[in-house]
Order: C-alpha cells, then structure tokens, then sequence
C-alpha cells in the first residue's frame, strides 16, 4: 500500500466534477449517472434507474466482477476477515462514478475519458481512469428492493 491500512483508508475520495463537465461539454449522450459514495453500488446505481410503469420492466445493472483494476487496499481488508459483499457497498471496490450509456458508444467514450485523465486529477494523485464495468438489462421479475437491481457475474 505503501502506507498504513489507516493512512490509505483516510486517504480523500477522487473528486470528479471536471471529468463529468468535460463529458458534458463533448455532448456524449449520458443516460444516467451515479456518484458510488456510501452505501456502494447497492444503493446509489438504482437510482438512475426510471422505476418500472405499468407493461415495463424494471431496469437493473449487472456488474461484471474483475473488470477493473481493484485498489490493493481491498485485497488487504478481505485478507483481514472483511466481508467482500460489505466492501462493495462500503467502500465500492475502488468505482468512484458511474455512467450508463449507449452500448455502441461506450468504448469511444472510456477512451476519450482516459486520454484526457490527466486533466482531471490534482498533482500527486493517481489519473481517474475509465473502465466498462457492466451493462444494463431488464429484471428478470420483481424488483422488490434496490439491492436487487445490481447483479454481479462473473
């Protein structure tokens, strides 16, 4: 880690305004965003979600595990004994921010982001970088709680 477990665990959140304006100022087709603080994926990518209307489907995330670089800070909890599912909704696994947009667009997009990631982080801190980490798909049946509309696969 380079620090103590404290030390890392202190370290402040990436903050992420200038990333998100500059994404908003090429006019990127954005459908739906999601700030992963507190309370993880579990809690905060549901919301971007439209709830379900009469003849539709709830939409949901399925969240492909292993597909972006997990911060070692992670691996050191879990080595330690923490729950790897309260590390999702706590500390989200190092996924700061979410977007969901078009499916045909989406490598266009992370590769114009992590081109211009310098930009958008302090001096001294490590570039923000773009991952696809999912997709969005229709619930198979009920969604009766918001945990229920993250899936993750493997």
């Amino acid at each position: 880690l380079g620090m103590t477990l404290g030390e890392e665990l202190l370290t402040p959140t990436k903050i992420y305004v200038k990333a998100i304006k500059h994404l908003l100022n090429a006019n990127i087709d954005i459908k739906g965003m999601s700030h992963i603080t507190g309370g993880g994926f579990f809690e905060n990518i549901p919301r971007m979600f439209p709830k379900a209307e009469s003849g539709r489907k709830q939409l949901i995330s399925v969240i492909k595990r292993d597909s972006w670089d997990i911060p070692p800070v992670f691996g050191e909890l879990i080595k330690r004994g923490a729950d790897v599912e309260k590390i999702y909704n706590t500390f989200n696994m190092g996924i700061g921010f979410v977007l969901a947009v078009n499916a045909k667009e989406a490598d266009s997009i992370i590769e114009m982001f992590n081109k211009n990631a310098s930009k958008y982080s302090k001096p001294d801190v490590p570039d923000l970088k773009a991952y696809c980490i999912g997709r969005v798909a229709y619930a198979e049946g009920e969604v009766k709680e918001q945990k229920d509309a993250v899936l993750f696969e493997d």
